[in-house]
């Protein structure tokens, strides 16, 4: 399948990430040096963007990663306006979809992840693995990490299932553009610390849920519901890493166990315990019904 340019709808794909990256990557130069500037031009390096990197990941400074991710989200937007008029007009279909914002989707989308990484929780605690010493309410970061995970979702769900994979199920098998968009997404983390096979495998499997549940409801919001959930409830609730990044929690965990069940430092998502939680949900989710009124919702061939 091709458009008006008679590039068939792959090329479009590796045109749209490879030049969005380029575009977000030129902001994060931009970002990195006026916040050295503003914030941290006192700090002794030459590497002001190794300086701004590390500081932002700490609790102090995680403001800046809010702001970050806020600008990197409306500038998502623009990118998407600019490319709609220069390559591709049906974005507009993307844009219209975010535009009408699905509360219901969204919470349902958050109460499914939720109770998923709750499980994992629960699962860890009753097998020994981990032990809960304290409980505190985290206002002085409460909100800047709702800022972080609802623009990360957000952008993530948008770019990865809501443009490139829908753009490569037009041009191959939806199976083979789940399989690609899933392993981009995963291999994207590579450089979070503490990243490691069990990691790579659970954002692996937890793109390809996403992807599936994505095609069979078409909506944009239960996804991005889905991520956020997913990051919130087990950084900001549960109090365990995010990815790799130290997240400040409601509840707080000591790991007794062996870090290959309880995730280390890379969090829950670096657990065996995800892992087979995730290999369960992928048959589960190919069996979940999309609403009667949803033509679009289903996935022909599976």
């Amino acid at each position: 399948m091709t458009n008006k340019h008679g590039l068939p709808n792959w090329a479009r794909a590796v045109i749209f990430f490879v030049t969005y990256n380029i575009f977000i990557a030129i902001f994060l130069v931009v970002f990195y040096k006026v916040t050295f500037d503003l914030v941290f031009s006192d700090r002794s390096g030459n590497n002001i963007f190794l300086i701004v990197e590390q500081a932002i990941k700490e609790p102090e400074y995680s403001y800046l990663l809010a702001i970050q991710l806020f600008i990197t989200a409306l500038l998502t937007i623009v990118f998407l306006i600019f490319f709609k008029a220069a390559l591709d007009p049906e974005i507009k279909n993307l844009l219209n979809t975010v535009k009408a914002l699905h509360i219901i989707h969204f919470l349902k989308g958050f109460a499914i992840s939720s109770v998923v990484i709750s499980l994992s929780v629960f699962i860890l605690w009753i097998k020994g693995e981990i032990v809960f010493s304290e409980a505190n309410w985290p206002t002085n970061n409460t909100l800047t990490f709702l800022i972080i995970y609802v623009c990360v979702a957000s952008v993530e769900e948008i770019v990865y299932r809501g443009y490139i994979l829908t753009e490569l199920t037009k041009s191959m098998g939806k199976w083979l553009s789940i399989l690609i968009s899933s392993l981009v997404f995963s291999l994207l983390h590579i450089f979070n610390d503490s990243f490691s096979l069990i990691p790579l495998l659970n954002l692996f499997l937890g793109g390809v849920f996403l992807s599936i549940i994505y095609l069979r409801y078409k909506s944009i919001w239960l996804i991005i519901g889905l991520h956020f959930g997913w990051n919130f409830t087990q950084g900001v609730i549960l109090g365990f890493n995010v990815s790799g990044f130290d997240s400040t929690g409601i509840l707080s965990w000591e790991n007794i166990g062996d870090q290959h069940w309880t995730g280390g430092h890379f969090g829950l998502e670096g657990s065996l315990i995800t892992l087979i939680l995730l290999i369960l949900l992928t048959p589960i989710s190919l069996r979940m019904t999309p609403a009667k009124n949803n033509s679009q919702a289903t996935l022909t061939g599976y």
